[in-house]
């Protein structure tokens, strides 16, 4: 018997007819990700390279170094982001870009938030206010 014997079987198909299906997704959810690495990059004025946001990525996140270039070129797409050179690779040079709604506001874009007054002193009952 000179042949190969085929050692794959098939796989056994389950008994139960109402047995519950999974539902498996090939690629991540990868907006959270997209949402820290905007969080990141505004936190630094002068950007960081495409390499900071992975090694970033690694103990920051649940996501792997890998998915952050793939991330990066849709947000780059959608103009999110900026790199210099256009070319996203591990020394691209990545910024945010300035959209409305994107990043906080700064002090001297809102003022009035800056500038509350502390709220009135005790406003407690007198005999409650007076006890030791």
């Amino acid at each position: 018997m000179g042949g190969r014997q085929n050692l794959r079987r098939p796989l056994p198909r389950s008994k139960d007819p109402d047995q519950q299906a999974l539902d498996l997704e090939f690629e991540p959810d990868t907006g959270p990700l997209r949402r820290i690495l905007l969080d990141h990059l505004a936190s630094a004025p002068v950007g960081r390279t495409v390499d900071q946001l992975k090694t970033y990525a690694l103990p920051e996140t649940v996501y792997r170094p890998t998915q952050v270039i793939p991330l990066l070129k849709r947000m780059r797409d959608d103009q999110e982001i900026d790199a210099s050179p256009g070319r996203i690779i591990g020394a691209s040079a990545i910024t945010a870009a300035r959209q409305e709604g994107l990043f906080r506001p700064a002090r001297a874009q809102q003022p009035s938030l800056w500038r509350m007054r502390a709220p009135p002193a005790n406003r407690l009952p007198p005999e409650v206010a007076s006890r030791p």
